[in-house]
């Protein structure tokens, strides 16, 4: 009875490992070069593993919100997003905000159409575009790796088909829950990013099928380019992809010894796109003034900072604590030659130098990594400086593929330093197993953390500020806006008095302020900090309309009408203002300037139920009652739910004697909502009249 329960308790213990091996024995389907992949039922269980474990981690986002950085210019305010009409269209074939990314806007526009504004469906898209997005980590890391077995036979090259596996799991899990990739994924207007890599891995995997197949399938290679074109079209991040085809064209596909002409050749049209996207990119950015002048930050600080950033990034590749979503720049004027500035560009020279020098021939992945790394990384190191952050988890989006993979490898390698090894599946297999589960829990365990940052505005200011107090101006403003827009309108002013107290006179702490003044009723001082904002940024649109709002509430009709006047010169396509202007005008019995501001939002609004309705009140005060009865009509249809409209339209078949007509609109309103005494008092009126008859 002993044995036999001994017996069944060791069969229960290889179990696992027997599975492991059955499937290392399965005959994979030999690819075009000969050798046999890695068994597909492996494959696609370690793939599906990995997303779900990725998508498990980052279920939190889901409780989101937007935050008060970019979102607003992404999402909430824009309303381009709102309609696929032409003018919605082109406005997002365009160059917007500094980027020429139509492919972006596109997501951001059928997440409204999907949920309107709840933050959890434009949550939910950018994590099915991280899943994505792992998913071809994995497969990419893969056939970089069996790509690696076949260029050499010598360790990392020979892998094993389990290692190859292994390695391509670990990658992508390392992709998939690493903390530094939450300010990518679960920040709304960096929707981009997700986008772009997505397009990115997929140009890369098409590449990498198109070189390593013998027939040079030329389908592969069109297919590459199209990926190629998309991921520009999503952000410019992916400029340099070209590059690291020619790396990885001389290790591991080892093409550059072959016919260079003809495989320099084929690299022509996406060399040829990248240029045209860099002139498109720099114009962009300097149109919208992001392009930061040599005097405020000097070029030696420029090459300091991105020899400093390739090393911080890095260290937080392997030490993803103390992340925060903005870095700012210090003092560039003397901080170029600081100590952590020189070791970081020390550090550099020694790795590159030594790559040159050693990491040829058998170590020629050390070299291809560390020039894939620095190519990838090279439009955001800040030569030319774009924005006021020193560094960006961000960036690392896509820089960090090339140490992942090949950590991932070492660790795969130190696994199984024998095909024997590998077979068994001994004490070294499940000690990596779990040594790399420990890392990758505790990975997600950060992951979850920076997620939480990322929750609100509140939150996430509050996160960066106490890491740069007093030093991110930035930081501290938004901080403000964020406390103004939570109700917490004292400590707001607080935060606008300290930035406004140690930087130099700035439009957007005055508009804050102002706004925080107008909320606790102080409407004085708030027009004269919403004046100082209109003085230092007289082209702001948006700030004319919170002064129109003051004046308002100081009973100023006349500067109110002026400052949506100004508003619309400011910025022709905003609608909300020739909104404004259209009910100002027909205060005043400006009928013709009524209908044509009311025109002109909704020629940028097409389909705007607020100024439907009131284009429609227009032409009924101004005796156009056969215009104000289709305009009211579609107003009705568009929201049948609504009793406002139907007892309008009732109205307006009064005031025609059309008396039947009205009855059975305030009927109608008045089964909407039965308490409605509007509704009640107007279907009286109209029997009355109709009794007069």
């Amino acid at each position: 009875m002993g044995k036999a329960s001994r017996k069944k308790r060791e069969r229960a213990r290889d179990r696992p490992r027997q599975g492991i091996q059955q499937a290392l024995a399965e005959p994979g389907a030999p690819d075009a070069g000969g050798q046999r992949r890695p068994a597909r039922r492996l494959v696609w269980t370690a793939a599906l593993l990995t997303v779900a474990v990725t998508l498990a981690v980052w279920l939190p986002v889901l409780g989101n919100g937007f935050v008060n950085w970019d979102d607003p210019l992404y999402t909430i305010e824009n309303r381009h997003i709102r309609s696929f009409a032409w003018p919605s269209i082109r406005w997002m074939l365009g160059t917007q905000g500094g980027y020429w990314m139509p492919v972006t806007w596109l997501t951001h526009a059928l997440d409204y159409h999907l949920g309107r504004l709840d933050a959890r469906i434009h949550h939910a898209t950018s994590l099915v575009f991280h899943g994505l997005n792992t998913l071809l980590v994995f497969f990419v890391s893969l056939e970089i790796l069996r790509l690696a077995g076949m260029a050499s036979r010598s360790t990392p090259g020979s892998l094993t088909r389990l290692r190859e596996v292994g390695a391509a799991t670990l990658s992508a899990l390392l992709f998939g829950v690493h903390p530094l990739h939450v300010e990518t994924a679960a920040w709304i207007a960096e929707r981009k990013g997700v986008v772009c890599a997505l397009f990115f891995l997929l140009s890369l995997r098409a590449y990498l099928r198109y070189a390593s197949l013998p027939a040079r399938k030329l389908g592969w290679l069109v297919a590459g380019f199209l990926f190629f074109v998309l991921a520009l079209l999503s952000k410019p991040m992916a400029i340099t992809l070209p590059l690291l085809f020619l790396i990885l064209d001389w290790w591991p596909l080892d093409r550059l010894r072959g016919n260079l002409v003809r495989t320099l050749g084929e690299k022509a049209p996406f060399f040829a796109v990248a240029a045209v996207f860099a002139v498109i990119t720099v114009r962009a950015q300097t149109g919208v003034q992001a392009v930061i002048s040599v005097d405020a930050v000097p070029l030696a600080f420029r090459v300091m900072n991105a020899c400093h950033s390739i090393v911080f990034y890095l260290w937080k590749m392997l030490v993803p604590v103390s992340l925060v979503p903005f870095y700012p720049i210090v003092h560039p004027e003397t901080s170029a030659w600081t100590l952590p500035h020189v070791a970081a560009a020390l550090l550099v020279l020694l790795v590159s130098i030594a790559c040159f020098r050693w990491g040829v021939g058998k170590r020629a992945y050390l070299s291809a990594a560390w020039l894939g790394y620095l190519v990838i990384l090279a439009p955001v190191l800040g030569i030319v400086q774009v924005g006021s952050q020193a560094a960006a988890d961000r960036y690392t989006y896509f820089a960090s593929l090339s140490p992942f993979l090949l950590f991932s490898a070492g660790v795969a390698a130190l696994a199984f330093p024998t095909a024997a090894a590998a077979r068994s599946f001994g004490f070294g297999g499940w000690s990596a197993v779990g040594l790399c589960g420990v890392l990758v829990a505790g990975l997600a365990y950060l992951t979850v953390g920076q997620i939480a940052i990322w929750k609100d505005s509140t939150t996430l200011w509050e996160h960066v500020t106490r890491a740069y107090r007093d030093t991110s101006l930035i930081a501290h403003t938004n901080l403000a806006n964020a406390y103004r827009q939570a109700g917490r309108v004292d400590e707001a002013l607080r935060e606008y008095d300290r930035v406004l107290a140690v930087t130099r006179p700035h439009a957007v702490p005055h508009e804050g302020k102002g706004l925080a003044l107008l909320d606790k009723g102080r409407v004085d001082e708030a027009i004269v900090e919403l004046e100082k904002a209109i003085a230092l940024n007289p082209r702001s649109a948006k700030t004319y309309r919170y002064l129109w709002l003051a004046y308002d509430r100081k009973g100023l009709a006349d500067e109110a009408l002026a400052a949506a006047q100004t508003a619309v010169a400011a910025d022709p396509e905003f609608a909300e203002a020739y909104g404004n202007l259209g009910i100002r005008y027909g205060q005043r019995g400006r009928f013709e300037d009524s209908e044509r501001a009311f025109a002109k939002a909704l020629a940028l609004e097409p389909g705007n139920l607020q100024y439907l309705a009131n284009l429609a009140t227009t032409y009924q005060r101004a005796g156009k009652l056969d215009e104000a009865i289709d305009l009211y009509r579609k107003t009705r249809a568009l929201d049948p739910r609504a009793p406002v409209y139907a007892i309008n339209l009732g109205n307006t078949y009064l005031q025609k004697g059309m008396v039947l007509e009205a009855i059975a609109e305030f009927q109608w309103a008045v089964e909407l909502q039965p308490t409605n005494q509007v509704a009640q008092r107007k279907l009286a009126e109209a029997h009355a009249r109709l009794g007069k008859r």
